[in-house]
């Protein structure tokens, strides 16, 4: 099955669920959430384009968790399960540097759609991974803490929110993922308290991770429409508009790389010259249309 089937197979099933709204919401769903069409190439662009961004923040996110760990281990300092934050701190500390030691949070660079794609995968796999070590703090130590520990705890567990959603914004699913075990476990170790004050700030909590979700969608949807407007405009500058084949531009690019590859690795190429005559005489006789589609044959 080729990329544009896929594309439409699942513009199909997602049309499908939509149909059970209203007409007007039905419409405003699919504006938002029916993907545009794009081949291989345009999708590999937006995938590099958000590995970038996660690329440009990796290093620090990954110091924020190691940071944010130190202090949860402090802040149960004399605690029973004190011990046992010293060991989610270790194992905290080491994934963080695995992740940056292997730039397992870094897409390789002109990578091709499939490749992306995996990459999409397995970021979203660490961000589970991440988002399930955290959830441990609110879930686990949390009850049973000391007031100051609590709110140290719930405080991180909300940074750690707003930053993951940050981080991987360009990502929703990874973003979503991350953000949203640390949501959950911080509203069960909020019940499992029987704090007075569980309900208040579990409902702010729902708000904080819905807005936090909202800006990730928004951020990746601008990512991919700039992305793409700035892939049709290079193509755009790139093709001749009467033939829609490659214009000089691209021929003296590839005829330079050619070159270049043949003097360092002797790679031998050829160059095909066609001369194309009586234009003026088609266009007399069919007009612009029929010269323009005579010339697109050559596709």
């Amino acid at each position: 099955m080729n990329d544009d089937s896929t594309l439409a197979h699942g513009g199909k099933r997602t049309s499908a669920l939509l149909s059970v709204f209203p007409a007007r919401a039905r419409q405003t769903l699919a504006q938002r959430f029916l993907p545009e069409p794009c081949n291989e190439r345009v999708l590999a662009r937006v995938h590099t384009e958000q590995f970038r961004i996660i690329s440009r923040y990796a290093g620090a996110m990954m110091l924020v968790n190691v940071w944010n760990a130190c202090i949860i281990v402090s802040a149960m300092g004399g605690d029973a399960r004190q011990p046992y934050a010293q060991l989610w701190a270790a194992v905290m500390c080491v994934y963080a540097s695995v992740l940056i030691t292997f730039r397992w949070l870094i897409s390789p660079a002109n990578a091709g759609q499939g490749e992306a794609i995996s990459a999409v995968r397995k970021t979203t796999v660490h961000a589970f991974a991440l988002g399930m070590i955290w959830s441990l703090v609110p879930g686990y130590f949390f009850p049973d803490g000391t007031h100051t520990s609590q709110l140290i705890m719930i405080c991180i567990s909300a940074g750690m929110m707003g930053g993951g959603a940050f981080a991987f914004a360009s990502i929703p699913s990874a973003a979503a993922t991350f953000s949203g075990l640390i949501f959950l476990g911080t509203l069960y170790g909020l019940w499992q308290s029987g704090s007075s004050v569980a309900l208040s700030i579990s409902i702010m909590m729902v708000a904080y991770y819905v807005a936090l979700m909202r800006g990730s969608w928004v951020f990746s949807s601008q990512i991919r429409t700039q992305t793409i407007e700035n892939y049709e405009n290079e193509l755009a500058s790139r093709t001749d508009t009467l033939t829609r084949l490659p214009n000089r531009a691209v021929f003296m690019s590839e005829a330079e790389a050619a070159f270049e590859r043949y003097r360092r690795m002797k790679e031998v190429f050829a160059i095909l010259y066609l001369d194309m005559d009586n234009f003026k005489q088609v266009n007399d006789k069919y007009g612009h249309l029929g010269l323009k589609h005579q010339v697109q044959r050559l596709n």
